[in-house]
């Protein structure tokens, strides 16, 4: 079951990853002193969208669904949501002038704890 998760995790780690740098960059954070210039290049917000959408919207597209196929849904969902969480919380911190806190760290637990109950429970308690 470990195996199954962690192998789940990854595509959904990659996906999340993919979608975020998606929103980040539509929104013209993902990395602003490096991307700046592009920004500036591509004002509007629909050809940003149009650029991720072909992009990394596509391959998170295919890494999500791949998640999923190779586990069951219940270990495949869980994955899924530890893998939002993180890279949510990850992006917020790079992004928004915000510090970790132990209320992030804590919450973060949790959600991953939680999680995995889940899955612990999903499947028989085995």
């Amino acid at each position: 079951m470990f195996t199954s998760f962690l192998h789940a995790f990854i595509y959904m780690i990659v996906g999340q990853t993919l979608v975020f740098i998606s929103v980040t960059f539509t929104n013209g954070k993902f990395l602003p002193s490096i991307m700046g210039g592009v920004y500036q290049a591509i004002p509007n917000v629909w050809v940003r969208i149009g650029i991720c959408l072909a992009t990394t919207y596509a391959l998170a597209n295919y890494c999500i669904p791949k998640g999923y196929a190779v586990s069951n849904a219940g270990i495949a969902g869980a994955a899924f949501m530890i893998a939002s969480c993180l890279i949510m919380v990850t992006t917020a911190l790079l992004t928004e002038p915000v510090k970790i806190n132990i209320h992030i760290v804590i919450g973060t637990i949790i959600m991953s704890a939680g999680a995995a109950y889940v899955v612990y429970g999903l499947n028989g308690g085995q």
